[in-house]
Parts: C-alpha cells; sequence; structure tokens
C-alpha cells in the first residue's frame, strides 16, 4: 500500500502531530479509514528508533490489553511472563511509538494502559485509533473524517468529479469490478449522488464498488440507501468487522446502552441534520425522559455515530447515511416504528404550523424551512403508506403547501395535494383545509404539467367551498388562478368573464388592493383579445393604486398576476407605438421578479418575445438560456414546452441557417401538441416562415393556417393582425405568387391592427405591403410610401428597433433613388433584403 486515496494531507498531519506530541488518537466513524491511515504510517514514519502495532480488534477481554501490547512488543513470546514496568524499561531506552488500533470497545482498559505508558515513561510517543477519544490528560484528537464529496448543485462533469477523493476511489475499485476509467459526465453524476448517499465513508464506497458488474451503475444507485446493501461483501481477508457495512455497525452497536440503541434507532425517522431539540422530542416519551436522550445523544456523539455541527448557527445533530440506514432497520424490528412515526409527523405538523405563523414569508432560513418540509415528505410517504394515519397525512400536507411553495418545490406539491385531497376525509371536505389543498394543487398546477382543466376544476371547486364558507379572500385568490388558467388555454373571453367577476367580488368585499388586482386582471385580458387602449388604461389603474396603498398578500397568483400585468403592459407599449418605453418597463419587470421562481418565469416568456420584436436577438438570447436553467432546475414542466419553443424561435429568426427539414417538421409536430396557446400561436407563425424559407410551402402554409384557426376558437387576439401578415409573407413567397389573396390579407390585417391600436403591426404590415406594391408601378408605391412615413412619423425618427431601421432606411433609399419609373423594382429589392 503505497498511498490511501484523499488521505495524504491527513498523513502528513498526524506524521507531523505524533512527532509533536507523547499522545495522539485519531478519532471516526467506523469504516472512515484509522486503521488503514494507521498502518500506512506505522511504515513510513521517521524519527522513532521502533515503531510497534498492537491490534485490539480480537481481543475481547479487558485484562488482556496489556497482553496484546507485550505480544506485540516482545517478539520472543514471553509475553505472559513479563510485567509493564520490565516492558517499558525494555523499550523505554530508545525513542519509540506505539499503536493502539481499534480501542473502542476496550476503552476504559486501552485509557488506563495508555496513562500508565505515558507516565512512566519520557521517551515513548502513542497513537491510538478509536471510534471514540480516551479522554485522559495530554490527548490531542485527530477527527478523520469522510472522504470529500461534490456538492448537489450544477451539472458534475467527468473532468470536476475526478477532483473529488471520493469519486477517486469509488473510480479506482470500480475498476477492478469492469468499469472503465473514461467516464462520461452523466456517469460522473451518478457516481456524485452515490458518494453523496454514503457520506464519502471509504468502506461504504469500496463495497458498492465492487457491485457495479452486478448492478450497472443507475441501479447501484437506487440500491446503496437499501438495507441490503448493508450485508454487500466486500474483501475475504479483511477483519469481520470490515466484510460488510452491517458488521461493521454491528460493533459499533453492541457497544451502545439499551438507552443509546433506543435513541439511535429513533432518530432514524430525521431526514438529513436535526436540533437537540427536535431529538429528544422524537426520541423521548414515558419510559425515556429528555435528561436520559441527551445523555445517549452525547455518548452517540463520543462513539463517532451521531455528527455533531455547530459551525453555522444553533448546535445540529445528523445521522450519516449508512448509520441511518442501518438504524431504521433495527427500529423496524424493534416494533417501535409506528409510534415513532406518528411521533415525528405530529412534531412537524407543529414546525411548519408555526413557521407559516410567524413568518409567512420566510423568517426562517431557507435551509431551515428545506429541512423541515424533507422531514414532512418523509412523514407524508409514511401517514398515506398502508401502516400510516391518512388523517394525520392530509393535516401535515395541508402545514406543507406554504413551505412548498416558498422553496419552489411545485412537483412534489402537485403530488401531495392530489394524494391528500383524493384521500380526504369526509369531515374535512367542503372546509378550510380543503381549501388549502386546492390552492396548492392549483398553483403548483400552473407550474407543471397539470392538465389545464384539472386546474379549471380545482380553482372552481375552490371557489364554491370558499363562497360557501364567505372566505371572500381565497375566493378572490381562487378566481386569480382561474383567470391564469384561462389565458393559459387560450380562453381569452372567459378570462374577461373572470375577471368581471373578481372585480364584482372585490368592489363588494375588498378594499383599495383588490380593486388594484382587478384592474390588472382586466388589463391583461383587454391585452390577450386585442384592445390595447383599454388594457393600457386598466394597467395605469392597477399600478397608480399600488404606488398609493401598497399590496395587500392575497396569495401566490396575485404575485404572478403583478408580473404578468407588468410584462404585459410592456408588450401593450410596443403594440401602441412606444418600443423605447416598453424596454425599459420590461427591463424593470425582470429585475422586479428575479429570485420569485413563478413569477418569473412568468415575466421572462413574454419579455423574451418583446425582444424579439424589437430586434434584440442577444439579450432575448440571454434571457432564453435563463429560462430554460430555471425550468429545469425547479422541473418546472407547465413552461418548459414554452422555454423550448422559444429557443427554437430565436434559432429560426436569427440563426445561422435552416435545420433541416425533417426536424422543422418535428417542431412543427411539437408545436401542435403544445398546451400553452399564446406561445403556440407564436411558435406555429415562425415555423410557417422557417418552412416558406425551406421551400416546404405546403406545410407553411398548414402551419399558418393551424394558427389562425386557433386564433379563431379563442375568439380573436392580439396576434391575429400579424398573423395575416405572415400568412401574406408566405403566399408571396410562393413559387407562383398570389398577389391578390396578400393584398386582401394584408388589408384585413391592417384593419385589425388599427382597431386594436396596434401601431407595431401596422409598421411591420405597412413594410410588406411596400414589398408588394413598389413593383406595381409609380403610383401604387408612391402610395405606399406615404403611409410608411406617416407610420414611421408616429414613432419618430428612432432606429431603436428593427422595424424602424427597415422602415427608416427604405425612406431613405427611396428618396436618395432617381425618379424614374424603372427604379421600384430596385426599392423592391431594398425591401426583400
Amino acid at each position: 500500500m503505497d498511498r490511501i486515496i484523499g488521505r495524504d494531507e491527513a498523513l502528513s498531519d498526524i506524521q507531523r502531530a505524533v512527532q509533536e506530541r507523547r499522545f495522539v488518537s485519531i478519532v471516526g466513524s467506523g469504516g472512515v479509514g484509522k486503521t488503514t491511515l494507521a498502518a500506512l504510517l506505522a511504515r513510513e514514519i521517521e524519527h522513532f528508533d521502533a515503531v510497534h502495532f498492537i491490534d485490539l480488534s480480537g481481543v475481547c477481554d479487558p485484562a488482556s490489553v496489556f497482553t496484546a501490547m507485550a505480544s506485540a512488543i516482545d517478539s520472543d513470546g514471553n509475553a505472559d511472563e513479563i510485567g509493564l514496568d520490565q516492558l517499558l524499561q525494555r523499550i523505554s531506552a530508545k525513542r519509540c511509538l506505539l499503536i493502539f488500533d481499534n480501542c473502542e470497545h476496550l476503552i476504559d482498559a486501552s485509557a488506563d494502559l495508555v496513562a500508565q505508558v505515558l507516565n512512566r515513561t519520557s521517551n515513548i510517543h502513542v497513537l491510538v485509533t478509536s471510534r471514540e477519544m480516551l479522554r485522559i490528560p495530554g490527548e490531542a484528537v485527530f477527527l478523520l473524517r469522510p472522504l470529500g464529496v461534490p456538492p448537489n448543485t450544477g451539472r458534475l462533469t467527468a473532468t470536476r468529479a475526478r477532483l473529488w477523493p471520493s469519486v477517486e476511489m469509488f473510480l479506482d475499485r470500480a475498476s477492478h469490478a469492469g468499469l472503465s476509467s473514461e467516464i462520461s459526465d452523466e456517469q460522473a453524476a451518478i457516481i456524485g449522488a452515490i458518494c453523496r448517499r454514503l457520506d464519502g465513508n471509504p468502506l461504504a464506497i469500496e463495497l458498492a464498488a465492487s457491485r457495479v458488474n452486478a448492478y450497472g451503475l443507475e441501479r447501484l444507485a437506487d440500491l446503496v440507501n437499501n438495507h441490503l446493501a448493508l450485508r454487500w461483501r466486500g474483501n475475504r481477508n479483511a477483519a469481520p468487522r470490515h466484510q460488510t457495512v452491517e458488521s461493521m455497525l454491528d460493533w459499533s452497536y453492541a457497544l451502545l446502552s439499551d438507552a443509546s440503541r433506543r435513541v439511535l434507532d429513533r432518530l432514524s425517522v430525521f431526514v438529513g441534520d436535526f436540533s437537540i431539540e427536535a431529538a429528544s422530542a422524537i426520541a423521548s416519551d414515558e419510559e425515556m425522559s429528555s435528561f436520559e436522550v441527551a445523555e445517549a445523544i452525547s455518548d452517540l456523539v463520543d462513539k463517532s455515530l451521531l455528527v455533531f455541527q455547530s459551525d453555522k448557527g444553533p448546535p445540529r445533530l445528523k445521522l450519516l447515511g449508512i448509520t441511518r440506514t442501518y438504524a431504521a432497520l433495527k427500529l423496524a424490528v424493534s416494533g417501535d416504528e409506528p409510534t415513532v412515526r406518528r411521533t415525528h409527523a405530529h412534531y412537524y405538523v407543529e414546525q411548519l404550523r408555526r413557521h407559516s405563523i410567524e413568518s409567512p414569508v420566510g423568517g426562517k432560513s431557507e435551509g431551515e424551512t428545506d429541512l423541515n418540509l424533507c422531514n414532512a415528505v418523509s412523514a407524508l410517504e409514511w401517514a398515506f403508506s398502508k401502516t400510516g394515519d391518512i388523517e394525520l397525512g392530509v393535516t401535515l400536507c395541508v402545514e406543507a403547501v406554504p413551505s412548498f411553495i416558498e422553496l419552489s418545490r411545485f412537483v412534489e406539491c402537485r403530488r401531495w395535494c392530489k394524494c391528500a385531497l383524493s384521500s380526504i376525509p369526509p369531515h374535512l371536505s367542503g372546509s378550510s383545509a380543503e381549501i388549502k389543498l386546492l390552492e396548492g394543487m392549483a398553483i403548483a398546477g400552473h407550474l407543471t404539467l397539470e392538465p389545464v382543466e384539472d386546474i379549471e376544476k380545482a380553482t372552481r371547486r375552490g371557489i364554491e367551498v370558499s363562497a360557501a364558507l364567505g372566505d371572500s379572500r381565497h375566493e378572490l385568490h381562487f378566481l386569480a388562478g382561474l383567470h391564469i388558467a384561462m389565458i393559459k388555454s387560450g380562453e381569452f373571453r372567459r378570462a374577461m368573464e373572470v375577471a368581471e367577476r373578481f372585480a364584482s367580488v372585490a368592489v363588494t368585499t375588498g378594499g383599495p388592493s383588490e380593486r388594484m388586482i382587478a384592474e390588472w386582471l382586466l388589463g391583461t385580458a383587454y391585452h390577450f383579445i386585442g384592445n390595447q387602449t383599454a388594457a393600457l388604461k386598466c394597467y395605469s389603474a392597477g399600478f397608480g393604486l399600488l404606488s398609493r396603498w401598497g399590496s395587500v398578500d392575497l396569495g401566490y397568483f396575485v404575485l404572478l398576476h403583478r408580473a404578468l400585468a407588468r410584462v404585459c403592459q410592456s408588450r401593450a407599449l410596443w403594440l401602441c407605438g412606444s418600443p423605447e418605453l416598453s424596454m425599459h418597463l420590461v427591463d424593470d419587470a425582470i429585475d422586479e421578479t428575479r429570485g420569485q421562481v413563478g413569477p418569473f418565469c412568468v415575466t421572462l416568456l413574454v419579455a423574451i418575445e418583446i425582444f424579439f420584436l424589437c430586434g434584440k436577438y442577444t439579450r432575448a438570447g440571454e434571457l432564453v438560456r435563463e429560462l430554460n436553467y430555471l425550468t429545469s432546475t425547479y422541473s418546472l414542466t407547465g413552461f418548459q414546452e414554452a422555454g423550448i419553443s422559444l429557443r427554437q424561435q430565436l434559432e429560426h429568426t436569427c440563426g445561422n441557417g435552416l435545420p433541416p427539414t425533417d426536424q422543422l417538421q418535428a417542431r412543427l409536430n411539437g408545436a401542435r401538441s403544445a398546451k400553452f396557446v399564446s406561445m403556440k400561436l407564436g411558435s406555429l407563425s415562425t415555423l410557417a416562415l422557417a418552412l416558406a424559407k425551406s421551400s416546404e410551402f405546403e406545410e407553411a402554409m398548414s402551419a399558418i393556417d393551424a394558427a389562425l384557426a386557433l386564433d379563431e376558437r379563442a375568439g380573436g387576439t392580439f396576434r391575429l393582425a400579424e398573423l395575416l401578415r405572415i400568412k401574406a409573407e408566405i403566399v408571396l413567397d410562393l413559387p407562383k405568387p398570389q398577389t391578390d389573396l396578400a393584398e386582401h390579407l394584408l388589408a384585413r390585417a391592417l384593419e385589425i391592427a388599427r382597431d386594436q391600436g396596434s401601431t407595431g403591426w401596422e409598421l411591420r404590415i405597412t413594410l410588406t405591403l411596400a414589398r408588394l406594391r413598389l413593383t406595381d408601378g409609380r403610383e401604387r408605391g408612391k402610395q405606399v410610401l406615404v403611409l410608411l412615413r406617416e407610420y414611421v412619423s408616429r414613432f419618430g425618427w428612432s432606429s431603436a428597433t428593427e422595424d424602424l431601421r427597415s422602415a427608416n432606411l427604405l425612406l431613405r433609399q427611396t428618396t436618395e433613388l432617381p425618379r424614374r419609373a424603372n427604379s421600384y423594382p430596385q426599392v423592391a429589392r431594398i425591401c426583400n433584403a
């Protein structure tokens, strides 16, 4: 053995400590590598005349500790005949190192013998390995920690993974089981997860790595937390206590008192670290007082079975993963598990309830809230199992909803709310508990892949129960959620009906804040159906009330609506001919919502399109990447397809070349099945243009006609004028351009844009009209240029957006061209460019 993976620094530190101090203890949990490190040190240590390694692992009788020492020192076999003084006299003339390995099961006898050695000599140094310190004067403790593991943050590459000693050890041991040393990034992530689950314990990692050929990496990752993994056998030549993880832990478990065993077993119900108060609440009962629990905890910490953490905030305790698995198995065998599990669940009901009352916006640290929620999820798993307590599970889920939302754990929130609602006892049906579950279900459903009809069902049931209970606050919150569901599904006229109902309830039972929110809902409905003047009026009124009164927290949907109102106000300003103000406000909207996962994603969806409309493709690309990172990180499946669609639209709009036709076709099929209707309209129209550029005219017409049909089913939207313009572009690109149809489509588009007050669309339509008419002769060309100049004058001679730059360039170049009859084809070429 030339080196131990990940222990070079530890070996150097211990060598130095042994040289400088007469008594050093290497203390650590089982399997962490104390014996291996001590054995290597015995081989490599310098400046000692003699080194004697005393293995106590096979010694059972405390009286035999001296005999083991004498046998290791006296090579003549006279250990039984020699006394301590005689033995020390024989070796103390020279500088000597005694290494006592594996002292924990003989802690008192070992401490007594080491103390005598140190007191009777001056030239002998002692190194001890143990799962707990000897606690005698002069002892310098070296805590041997597990191997470092890669954090569970970001994407772990194969190159970065190898920097962690736990991964290096896994790869070294797994190479003997057939795993190639060249691993992919995906394999590195799995190995990192395995090492984390084994808490960097070298023995556990070695045993797990030896099973790679039997199970494969993915299956191995699933099994490492299973109690069967405790029994995986390692090296047959290893000491019996190191042949399996279970035997290693059996060794420590046998040294505990009955009280310490019971406490260890009961603490296995915790996930992650926990407070001393929490440990006492779970482990104490009528037979064991909190004082006795505290004593047992101290004993478990001393024996390295329980980790004490005090570097960050109040002291915390933690069971390492393999120890927790072992203790959970013991708890199941003991018969105490149902009682302990129930106590654990009740404890976290109270913790979550206290958190939501004391700090509704997150007064506790995010880490503590996350730990409470992780334990609550573990308790939910038990409560809804065959041996659990369904009513307790429903109560726990009700209290967990605010923390699920606060931490953006929407997938879990949706899962458990559905489970609780399907199991809710009759006496809780129609209660405030059902309201909170429906609320959590609806909020999480919007951000995950829950079908819109299920979200609508949950919100309508919430409205019904809230109204029956006279709970106007929750009734308004559910109406706000229903409004979002209608926007998402493209039911914009129905969204207007919901907004009007919200306004009616707000006038009857609410105050300025409720009326402010009503203006946002009305403004958003007007914006989507295409009445931009009315939309901007409502938004102005709503944000005016916000600046005057401030907002009252009416729930998560209000945060979403505030974000939606702010960013849709920006898009409405673009449509009404104020692109620079639009971009200014959208940047403010992004800054305002950053850090709020759901509202930020809502903001990004619209903000990206605004930067598209303004021709700011670099900025749009940055936001697309940010959106897709967020949706992936938080599993926001409800927004993931929208983010992918926007990325594809960016590629089609400003990418270098178009994707292959089969890829365009696949994207078209994906767009047709998308659930976010507003995004679906944008995706279909962009794909239609891309298909036309690839001369796939039949598919291009199919895509734009699908978008127009969808717009018609929605009752007409702010996009209709642009969809008609795009169809005109496509028919002009056909091998035989259909100019009459294009004229008709553009005339209709211009009429709709004027009715909607959408100057931004009017400018685009006029540019396309210029392409068509400038090839027809002098008079028609003059007419379209006059019209274009009129629209540009509404913006001023700004070049802030791509459309304005194109229009100004066209007008400037047509003014500079010679006034000849054949000049208009040249102008047409400018338009096409």
